[in-house]
């Protein structure tokens, strides 16, 4: 049962994600689940290389859940992973990063050039596992805006 969950293909990163899950997860644990793309810009041109599945119209998929989220900017190109973990939950984390309402306003200079967001959710019971992701998925990727692991 030790395996990732995607909705959709796997997305850069992604491969990452399945080697935590063989590398370090017991095979009895619930799957960790990955959901599709969230497009913050769904006025902007779509991008050939991520179809348009959800967009900030929709509710951030596995919001209520404690897990990781990846940063995108429009190239694809892997900009920040955090996490929602413990008393925390994805959707409330990323409401304080890019606001709510009928557009994305994000609330910090740095995630400017932010484009797509993929949340990886943690099982409901295990949320504790979300940082031992993080950290693994920061030091093995390296997106240039976390500075742990550079």
């Amino acid at each position: 049962m030790n395996e990732v969950s995607f909705c959709f293909h796997p997305f850069r990163g992604g491969e990452a994600v399945t080697e935590y899950v063989h590398s370090f997860r017991r095979p009895d644990l619930p799957p960790i689940q990955a959901g599709a793309p969230l497009d913050l810009y769904p006025s902007r041109p779509e991008s050939a290389l991520f179809p348009r599945q959800l967009t900030w119209d929709d509710p951030w998929p596995y919001g209520d859940r404690a897990g990781v989220y990846l940063v995108y900017d429009e190239a694809l190109n892997l900009l920040y992973i955090g996490k929602a973990s413990m008393n925390r939950r994805l959707g409330q984390r990323l409401y304080e990063y890019f606001g709510g309402g009928e557009v994305c306003h994000p609330r910090l200079d740095w995630l400017r050039p932010a484009r797509y967001i993929i949340n990886v959710a943690m099982p409901a019971e295990l949320p504790f596992e979300a940082p031992a992701l993080e950290e693994f998925l920061i030091r093995r990727l390296q997106p240039k805006l976390n500075g742990v692991g550079l």
